[in-house]
């Protein structure tokens, strides 16, 4: 052989192998940096299931007794005893109070729960031979729910409208409540409603995880349209923590007075200087208004002031009157009895039971007769510009209007046809109320 044919050779041997080793290299060098090799699988027993055993406390058993049942030993009555006193009476524990007992399979219980009421959970949690004690609360979601109605035969049964169907169970009642107490000073709900009003509402409050309503709820803010006159109401809270709540302007929706004794009642019969009466059978000056009551309705002064009478009274039968300044007072007759220390002399305030209604005098029917008397003379307190009441401090009303204009909008949300449509048009309106 020649030597460039060794040469040749050569080098066709050095190609061969260099391309032999490349494909060794690919197939042998790892799949890449990103490529993690493939771990190896570990395999985690998994815990055996918590047996939960639940028990009520029943009528006549005590919380020892339930634990004896459930076969714990004296000596570990007396700790949980013991443990649960420093934030309970197991004493005081009531019918119907549930028990958790917790424990695992095979083993001795290692957690009990006990809940004493809707807001709170009391645990208890063995460590070794003892057990330790803490108390939580419930969790609780906290929203805002936008409430409008429709008033057709009464304010009870007003068509709602808006998250209807997230209120609980007699929610629907307690707004309609809250609603009577916010504007009790500006509205006599029980003559002056009107087929057509209406009304807007938005509540905060904390929702237990069973769909229960905390106590506690909150109007942020709320709108009452009666007889084509809106009535505002915000909730200001002050920077001492204070909350009372003001029309949209900042004047406080507390008057002077409240426009009626009674929180729901019929009237029978208005202020009349010429009304027939039923048990005299003739035409006589009727210089109050009645009121159709049960025997036993609680009867609530309609301001602060000092009780100057509280006996029998001719005709009025068991009467109550109240001075409650140099101008102004207040009768309330036909009583069954009298309030808790409710006697000459007594000073009262606003909203307070003075007595209950019933048939005492000159009466055919069990009712409530109210007087209101300016400088001694009966007057019919609907055609009286009575007393306003307090306005924000200057000092707080940038506060106040912040506030204000963080809650307005979220109520603006809800349009209740034919009544709140335009927010421009009921601001007018509001400020028009306002300012008369």
């Amino acid at each position: 052989m020649q030597p460039e044919d060794s040469r040749s050779m050569k080098r066709y041997w050095w190609s061969g192998a260099l391309a032999i080793g490349a494909v060794v290299v690919l197939f042998a060098a790892p799949r890449g940096a990103d490529e993690p090799a493939e771990a190896p699988t570990i395999f985690i027993p998994t815990p055996p299931p918590v047996s939960v055993s639940l028990d009520t406390l029943r009528s006549g058993q005590t919380l020892g007794g339930l634990f004896t049942a459930g076969g714990f030993t004296p000596a570990q009555i007396h700790q949980l005893v013991g443990e649960i006193g420093q934030y309970l009476s197991p004493r005081r524990l009531r019918p119907g109070v549930v028990v958790g007992v917790f424990s695992y399979p095979g083993q001795p219980t290692h957690r009990i729960s006990i809940q004493p009421d809707a807001d709170q959970v009391l645990h208890l949690t063995a460590a070794g031979d003892t057990w330790e004690a803490m108390i939580d609360s419930v969790p609780v979601t906290v929203d805002t729910v936008l409430i409008g109605g429709v008033i057709q035969t009464s304010l009870y049964e007003a068509d709602l409208i808006g998250d209807v169907d997230r209120l609980a169970p007699r929610e629907d009642i307690e707004i309609v409540w809250e609603l009577t107490r916010l504007f009790a000073w500006q509205v006599d709900f029980h003559r002056d409603l009107r087929v057509g009003d209406g009304f807007r509402v938005a509540i905060r409050r904390e929702v237990r995880p069973d769909g229960t309503i905390r106590p506690g709820a909150q109007v942020l803010a709320a709108e009452f349209v009666n007889q084509g006159r809106m009535y505002s109401a915000v909730r200001f809270v002050d920077p001492n923590g204070k909350a009372e709540y003001y029309d949209r302007v900042g004047e406080s929706l507390q008057r002077m007075f409240l426009r009626a004794p009674l929180e729901f009642a019929r009237v029978t019969s208005r202020f009349n200087r010429r009304r027939f009466h039923p048990v005299l059978r003739r035409r006589t000056a009727h210089l109050g208004t009645d009121y159709s009551a049960r025997t036993g309705t609680p009867v609530l002064t309609v301001g602060n002031g000092t009780v100057t009478r509280a006996g029998t009274w001719g005709g009025y039968g068991r009467i109550v009157e109240i001075r409650h300044n140099s101008t102004y007072s207040t009768r309330y007759a036909h009583l069954s009895r009298f309030g808790s220390g409710i006697r000459s002399g007594t000073r009262v305030q606003q909203g307070q039971v003075i007595g209950y209604s019933g048939s005492t005098g000159l009466v055919n029917a069990p009712h409530l007769h109210y007087e209101f008397l300016k400088n001694g003379r009966q007057t019919d307190p609907r055609l009286l510009k009575l007393p306003p009441g307090r306005a924000v401090a200057e000092s707080l009303r940038p506060e106040f209007e912040l506030q204000r204009d963080e809650v307005i909008p979220i109520l603006d949300a809800l349009v209740v046809p034919d009544i709140f449509e335009e927010p421009t048009r009921v601001v007018e309106a509001d400020l028009k109320s306002s300012a008369s």
